[in-house]
């Protein structure tokens, strides 16, 4: 692969980004951001990818990046997938198939893969069991299916398991897979022989990352490493990666927006955004009469901007936010909920335990 660019200087030119690493802006034009970041990798005479992009518009961005950098798709070699959300996992089995290269992937993130049909759409399956916890309105369905569609099943490639610790298939080059929940369950980043750190959607310049749904592709099981008793924690999935890859990261290259040389910054960001958002979902809890996530969502909404109205799409983010945080502050004796068959959970502040707290700690 030659190491000098060419071709248009546009936006969505590649970059160097270092020793042998080249960031291919790649458009997915279904996706908020509408670029994703695709790190081509100098290995012996192949080239490997970190994530793929989308759909057919990704795949003529990812070709035209290439071909500046003087290589086909035919140079692919494999394919590293730091999880399965459609704008880094949807082209990955069409990269397969035109080129034969592997592609790997974190066991927990194979549930977003079909099992061979035809990766038909699934409508609101999976938010609509949400909803029910959530305590939402009936009308919230059809509004999300308005604003988001339905949630497609990926097309599934041959996948390459690759664990927490392990190291890439990757040929004449040292990159090390490091395990980084919260965002998805198995989510990876990937640490670079040069000290590189491509980060996924671990972290991100300007935007905090969503945590997974509590329950959404979960965490495979008792053989799992990090399978729990008390099932999924986002939260304290998060605070844990955020612990485990501060001290791993020179410079950052991140799934969406520009490399970030201070990584340090950027991680202590991301902890002071979550810690706040987790005061301040306690904080509108009440003491006594308890009520669902929905209304906690509402309650943070109204003390932030006061007489303002969310869309119910928007509101059906937002009051999973919330009962990710509820479900954290439960694990550590903070917050208590009630069931009733036929009704969504609901939440206050357990009895004796402050209303506010200094730190949001990891269970």
């Amino acid at each position: 692969m030659r190491s000098s660019l060419y071709g248009p200087r546009g936006r969505h030119a590649p970059t160097p980004v270092g020793d042998g690493v080249w960031r291919l802006p790649v458009l997915v034009e279904r996706n908020t951001p509408p670029v994703v970041n695709v790190y081509a990798l100098a290995c012996a005479d192949r080239v490997v990818l970190v994530d793929a992009g989308w759909d057919e518009v990704s795949l003529r961005t990812l070709r035209s990046g290439l071909a500046a950098l003087g290589a086909g798709l035919d140079a692919v070699e494999g394919v590293l997938l730091t999880h399965a959300h459609p704008d880094h996992a949807g082209l990955a089995q069409a990269l397969q198939q035109q080129t034969g290269c592997w592609v790997a992937a974190h066991r927990a993130e194979w549930g977003a893969f079909e099992d061979g049909g035809s990766g038909e759409n699934r409508g609101g399956a999976r938010p609509l069991g949400m909803l029910d916890r959530l305590g939402a309105p009936a009308s919230t369905a059809q509004a999300l299916e308005a604003k988001f569609g339905g949630i497609p099943l990926l097309p599934r490639p041959v996948l390459t398991p690759l664990d927490d610790g392990q190291a890439a298939p990757t040929r004449g080059r040292r990159i090390q897979a490091v395990r980084t929940p919260g965002h998805s369950p198995g989510h990876l980043c990937f640490l670079d022989e040069t000290g590189a750190l491509f980060a996924g959607d671990h972290l991100l310049p300007g935007l905090r990352p969503r945590l997974y749904l509590d329950g959404d592709t979960p965490r495979q099981g008792a053989d799992d490493e990090g399978a729990d008793e008390e099932g999924p924690d986002p939260v304290g999935d998060y605070l844990a990666s955020l612990d485990r890859t501060q001290p791993l990261s020179g410079s950052l290259l991140p799934g969406h927006g520009e490399p970030v040389a201070d990584a340090a910054a950027l991680h202590e960001r991301a902890r002071a955004h979550y810690t706040g958002r987790g005061e301040q979902i306690l904080a509108a809890l009440p003491t006594d009469r308890p009520v669902s996530a929905w209304k906690v969502a509402d309650r943070v909404r109204q003390t932030e901007r006061p007489g303002s109205h969310h869309s119910q799409a928007a509101h059906y983010l937002a009051a999973v936010e919330a009962y990710a945080f509820l479900r954290h502050w439960q694990r550590l004796g903070r917050v208590e909920m009630r069931e009733t068959v036929g009704e969504p959970p609901r939440w206050r502040v357990a009895p004796g335990a402050p209303h506010r707290t200094g730190a949001l700690q990891q269970a």
